[in-house]
């Protein structure tokens, strides 16, 4: 008799002393779950930060077992509804070893470009995240940088938001023959043709060494998607979940496996001062680039102090406090302007075409 299966009935539950299953099949199946809720002893949860969510925390809580036994990777939500979690299931008693990561700032700042306030370009407004992340003078620095930590043996990971986004560096990498892994939902497997598609298959490959750059949608690699060979962890643009950035993080900090050789894990984060909100940046400086402990490339972080004074009532006061500032007046360029039509990108600069040939 089998002793372990995946189940989806209740005929499926009496089969089995251990049962698989996702916690989905018992949403809308009331009956099921009030059969199977007594049935077993131990509870062995993954991704347990997802209890969380009031759904499933009413589900986890209704089991009558012994003993859990969970695991999960993200110790911090948003919603900041993870004290539910320690709650239900107890604190952590064991700890998994991961690899160190530094993180690594750049800046690009360029003091000659004027936006309108309301950022817009004369005709529409436009979205922030989607403008930042193919600004074609940050684009170049980017993949400039990529070229260099290739050398280094690195193997990057760079996460997108959107597909149009995953579609435009993926176009770029290759035109700087660059070889490139895609993980995308299945909605928008037929837009990448010539690409494997299938996650297990891109994850395996990048395991084996065979992508320089993996392109992921976002919400595509939060949960559970990992590979060694990730060393270097891609931000493109500015993200107000920084509890995102800390699991995407997780995903470049696994260890080697014994007898192969992994550079020292990093995070480049690249951010544009030019647009950015003026409720952003003390954000950032507060919580995701501690300037005392975080590398800045060449002299960004003098940048960025100086940024920082300009905006420092965005600031919490005590962190203000510590920033070793200079008494040079700076003109604040979050201050009012007259309204200016002007191009949202640089001519020149706007396909993967166009950057990889400045490249």
């Amino acid at each position: 008799v089998p002793l372990i299966g995946v189940c989806t009935t209740l005929e499926d539950f009496q089969k089995y002393d251990i049962a698989l299953c996702i916690p989905h099949i018992f949403y809308k199946n009331d009956a099921l779950y009030a059969k199977v809720r007594s049935m077993f002893s131990v509870l062995v949860l993954d991704e347990v930060h997802r209890a969380n969510s009031p759904r499933w925390s009413d589900i986890l809580d209704g089991f009558v077992v012994t003993d859990y036994l969970t695991a999960s990777a993200t110790f911090a939500r948003k919603d900041l509804r993870h004290f539910v979690m320690e709650h239900m299931c107890g604190p952590p008693v064991s700890f998994v070893e991961a690899e160190s990561v530094s993180p690594i700032c750049h800046l690009h700042y360029d003091e000659k470009w004027k936006s309108p306030q309301d950022f817009t370009n004369g005709k529409r407004a436009l979205n922030f995240y989607k403008w930042s992340v193919t600004y074609g003078p940050k684009v170049v620095e980017l993949a400039k940088q990529v070229l260099v930590d290739l050398k280094k043996g690195h193997k990057i990971l760079l996460p997108l938001l959107y597909i149009d986004d995953v579609i435009f560096f993926a176009d770029l990498f290759k035109r700087l023959n660059l070889t490139v892994g895609v993980i995308v939902g299945k909605a928008n497997k037929k837009r990448f043709s010539g690409y494997e598609t299938d996650i297990k298959k891109v994850v395996s490959n990048a395991k084996n060494g065979e992508y320089d750059v993996t392109l992921a949608i976002r919400s595509k690699i939060q949960a559970g998607v990992t590979c060694w060979r990730w060393s270097a962890h891609y931000v493109v643009a500015s993200t107000s979940n920084e509890y995102n950035m800390y699991q995407e993080s997780k995903r470049v900090a696994s260890p080697a496996p014994k007898g192969e050789f992994k550079p020292h894990p990093i995070m480049r984060y690249f951010v544009d001062e030019c647009t950015l909100p003026k409720k952003w940046l003390g954000d950032l400086i507060r919580k995701m680039f501690d300037v005392y402990s975080y590398q800045w490339v060449d002299n960004h972080r003098e940048i960025a102090l100086r940024l920082a004074k300009t905006v420092s009532r965005y600031v919490e006061d005590d962190v203000v406090e510590d920033l070793d500032y200079d008494d040079v007046e700076v003109e604040n360029p979050f201050a009012r302007k007259t309204r200016v039509v002007t191009e949202a990108k640089p001519k020149g600069l706007r396909t993967p075409a166009q950057i990889a040939e400045r490249i």
